[in-house]
C-alpha cells in the first residue's frame, strides 16, 4: 500500500456512526449509483466463469446508504427496482446485513464515499489508517469501477454466509483485527515468516515454469505450517478466516476489477510488491494470491471450495 491513503472497509471492519437516521425529503438514488450497480451486473456472465456454484451478484439486494436513507435495489429478471427505506446500518463500510432470511449488501453512495475520503484527509486521519495496516485504496484511485467491485466482494461474503463457510473459523465475540495486531504483528519471528511466505507466493504466481511454480508454492506452504504450529488456536482461527474468506472475496473483487479497468490498471492496484503492514489487510492479499495460484494449478478448484474452504489444503493437491 502506498502514499496518501483512505480506508475501504470490508466485512465487519468499519466505522459505525452513532446516530440513527430518518428518511426525509424527496430524494432519489443518483444516476451515478445506478450506473455503478449496472456496471457490476454487466459482469455477471463473465464472473460466472469463475466457477463458484450458485454465486450471482443479482441474487442479493443492494442497500445504498447516503447518510439519511437506504436506497434498496431489488433485482428482477433483466431489470431492477429502487425503494427508499430507513437505514439498516449507520455505516460507511462495505458490508452485508441479514434482513429477515436473506443477506443484503450495504455500501455508501458514491458521493458519500468520496466525501468520506475528503473528510479523512481534512481530519489528518490518513496516516493513522496507513499505520493501522487496514485495507486501503489511494485517494485518487477510488473510482466507479472500484465501487462496482466492492459490490462483488460483499456479494461473495453473502454467498459464503449462505453456505456456512464462516462456521469453520468461529471466534465468538473476539475481534480478529485485535488478535492479529497483538499476536502476529508484535512477533518479529511471525512477521519475518509471513513476509517470506508472501514473497514465495508472489514469485510462484509470476513464474511461467510450472515446476518452479510448484516448488515456490511448496516453500510457502511449509512456512505457513511452521507459523501455524507456533500460534494458538484462537490466532489460527483468525488467520484462517481472513485468509480463506476475506482472501477469496478479495480474489472475486480482483477479478471484477480486472475486467472493468483492464490489465495495466489492475496490476498497479492488486499486484504490488509485498510490504508488511500491521492489521488484517495482508491476509486479504495472501488469500487472493492463493486463489490465483489455484487458477493456474488446479482449474475448477472453486467447486471444492464450497465444502472445504481451505486454500492451503487445495494448494497441497497441486504440489503433492
Amino acid at each position: 500500500m502506498k502514499y496518501m491513503m483512505a480506508k475501504v472497509l470490508y466485512g465487519a471492519v468499519g466505522i459505525l456512526l452513532a446516530a440513527a437516521c430518518i428518511c426525509t425529503g424527496e430524494k432519489k438514488l443518483s444516476q451515478t449509483d445506478r450506473q455503478i450497480y449496472e456496471k457490476a451486473c454487466s459482469l455477471e456472465q463473465e464472473m460466472e466463469m469463475l466457477g463458484f456454484s450458485g454465486f450471482s451478484v443479482r441474487d442479493y439486494r443492494v442497500r445504498y446508504y447516503d447518510g439519511d436513507c437506504d436506497y434498496v435495489i431489488a433485482p428482477s429478471a433483466d431489470t431492477y427496482t429502487v425503494t427508499r427505506e430507513k437505514p439498516k446500518l449507520d455505516t460507511f463500510a462495505g458490508t452485508i446485513v441479514k434482513v429477515g432470511k436473506e443477506y443484503q449488501i450495504v455500501l455508501p453512495t458514491y458521493e458519500k464515499f468520496k466525501n468520506f475520503f475528503a473528510a479523512l484527509d481534512t481530519a489528518g486521519s490518513l496516516q493513522q489508517q496507513k499505520e493501522a495496516g487496514e485495507t486501503v485504496f489511494a485517494l485518487d484511485s477510488y473510482s466507479k469501477e472500484t465501487q462496482a467491485t466492492v459490490i462483488w466482494h460483499e456479494a461473495f461474503h453473502a454467498w459464503q454466509q449462505e453456505n456456512g463457510l464462516d462456521q469453520a473459523y468461529a471466534l465468538g465475540q473476539e475481534n480478529r483485527e485485535a488478535i492479529i495486531k497483538k499476536y502476529v504483528d508484535k512477533n518479529s519471528v511471525q512477521k519475518k515468516a509471513f513476509t517470506e511466505e508472501m514473497k514465495y507466493l508472489q514469485n510462484a504466481y509470476e513464474s511461467t515454469d510450472m515446476e518452479i511454480k510448484k516448488k515456490q508454492i511448496k516453500k510457502a506452504l511449509e512456512l505457513q505450517k511452521k507459523r501455524e504450529v507456533a500460534l494458538s488456536d484462537k490466532v489460527s482461527a483468525a488467520e484462517g478466516f481472513l485468509q480463506n474468506l476475506e482472501g477469496s472475496a478479495r480474489y472475486v473483487e480482483c477479478a471484477a476489477y480486472r475486467k472493468l479497468a483492464g490489465d495495466e490498471v489492475w496490476k498497479k492496484q492488486f499486484l504490488q510488491a509485498f510490504s508488511y503492514a500491521d492489521g488484517s489487510g495482508k491476509y486479504y492479499d495472501m488469500g487472493m494470491y492463493k486463489c490465483m495460484l489455484l487458477d493456474q494449478c488446479l482449474p475448477g478448484w472453486q467447486t471444492q471450495f464450497k465444502t472445504t474452504p481451505d486454500l492451503d489444503g487445495l494448494l497441497l493437491k497441486c504440489v503433492g
